[in-house]
């Protein structure tokens, strides 16, 4: 009971305490706690992933045999569009920011997330997750036989080293848009040899060690050149919103950035989801 009231004081106070990505808004003034503990709590890190909605509603065309990847995030009988979030993890982690974007849209939010899988081509999956196979080989039969207005999916592929665009996706991105489907290609995260987050509970936040530069934080998106040369293909890079001015910190606003070496906290997450959706409108509009 003492631990479940001090989480609800931590959560009714985080806006104030532990602000995150809104502190790199223009203007922005902390008027908290400086002396309020960070979050996530080293207890809760590892709780990272996105709330997938209900089962998948019946008029979604879908194999039987993978149907349990589909989900529906968010309901609307008056939808003016129907959008699909496709792809594992690091898609799943922009569902808050997609579903509030959605609310404010009239958007029916469908998401189709196989954990440790790729929409890139068969061959690419994963061999030490073998359920990738058949979610990967239904994807085209889920994106033909249903009529999605939008398609969010990971536009970049991230390692510690580099990022790349997957030859396999822009074919597949530009099947999606030949069929008049807009496909939003989200950047991918930085990733890490040792999680930052780790680092600074061991070292302390402020230890140096536990800032870090990746090589792919210093090129521009890569996806760029994608957008420019197919319509209706738009991307979104968070990328500065997570690792400002070009360094990875392990904390900010308050709030530790990622969960491990390759996925961002869930409250740092959802402190982007302004973020999200301004850069959203702009690639859109």
């Amino acid at each position: 009971a003492v631990e479940r009231h001090r989480t609800a004081q931590l959560e009714a106070r985080a806006e104030l305490n532990n602000p995150g990505a809104r502190v790199l808004e223009p203007g922005y003034e902390f008027t908290g706690d400086e002396n309020a503990p960070t979050l996530p709590r080293p207890e809760e890190l590892a709780d990272y992933h996105a709330d997938l909605g209900s089962k998948c509603p019946s008029d979604i065309d879908i194999d039987s045999s993978v149907r349990k990847y589909c989900t529906e995030v968010l309901g609307n009988d008056d939808a003016e569009k129907t959008v699909l979030v496709l792809g594992n993890s690091h898609a799943q982690q922009w569902i808050p920011a997609i579903k509030t974007y959605a609310q404010d849209h009239n958007w029916r939010v469908i998401a189709y997330v196989g954990q440790g899988c790729f929409y890139t081509e068969a061959s690419q999956q994963p061999k030490t997750q073998p359920h990738c196979a058949g979610w990967f080989e239904h994807s085209e039969h889920l994106l033909t036989s249903n009529d999605f207005d939008t398609v969010f999916l990971q536009g970049t592929f991230a390692s510690v080293e580099s990022e790349r665009v997957n030859e396999n996706l822009t074919s597949a991105i530009r099947r999606l848009t030949g069929r008049g489907t807009t496909v939003v290609g989200i950047r991918d995260n930085p990733r890490f040899k040792e999680g930052l987050t780790q680092c600074a509970l061991t070292l302390g936040r402020d230890d140096p060690q536990c800032t870090q530069v990746p090589p792919a934080v210093r090129q521009d998106d890569p996806q760029k050149a994608l957008a420019d040369g197919i319509d209706g293909y738009v991307t979104v890079d968070m990328t500065s919103f997570i690792c400002p001015g070009g360094s990875c910190h392990p904390v900010i606003g308050n709030v530790y950035v990622f969960a491990d070496t390759n996925h961002l906290s869930a409250p740092y997450g959802e402190s982007l989801i302004d973020a999200f959706g301004d850069q959203l409108t702009e690639a859109l509009s």
